[in-house]
């Protein structure tokens, strides 16, 4: 499916680096891990999704959707997998747009991938001169990590989505 751009200014989506990592696994599974880009597409009112491929030129504020899936082709059970997913470069990560769950534990970080936490915070000082810790605007996201609480069976798979959008 061909994608029809407008504007004058294009990113390249090759220019956009992603890592992806497998955490501490106690067992001695093979995992695999896919990554998948689309970019979103409103064509006629409905929204829909159209495969990234190298090269493609995408403009500022398009959305891109990421798929991370690990899956488990050994035969042990992995446990405690996690997985990183970067915030490229140009854009900037949608809030609440990583895949959830209850045996999910989703954590970002604001300083390259040095420290995560569930709620990033930043202190702020106001004109006053008084600090006060707020939330980590999304501006400052560089990464998110997913670690799994349960194990991932041999044959199984794991899948998780994340979203950006084109500054």
């Amino acid at each position: 499916m061909q994608v029809a751009r407008r504007g004058r200014t294009r990113w390249q989506v090759g220019a956009m680096a992603l890592a992806l990592s497998i955490g501490t696994l106690q067992a001695t599974p093979e995992l695999q891990v896919t990554l998948e880009g689309q970019v979103q597409v409103l064509a006629d009112g409905e929204v829909s999704w159209a495969a990234l491929a190298d090269g493609a030129e995408i403009k500022p504020g398009e959305l891109i959707r990421y798929q991370v899936e690990l899956a488990n082709t050994g035969d042990d059970e992995a446990t405690k997998a996690s997985a990183l997913g970067r915030i490229p470069a140009g854009t900037l990560y949608v809030l609440e747009s990583a895949t959830a769950g209850p045996d999910l534990m989703v954590e970002y970080s604001i300083d390259g991938g040095d420290t995560y936490s569930r709620q990033p915070t930043i202190v702020v000082e106001d004109e006053h001169g008084s600090k006060r810790t707020v939330p980590a605007p999304a501006s400052l996201y560089t990464s998110i990590r997913w670690t799994w609480s349960d194990p991932i069976p041999s044959g199984d798979s794991a899948s998780v989505f994340y979203q950006v959008q084109v500054r």
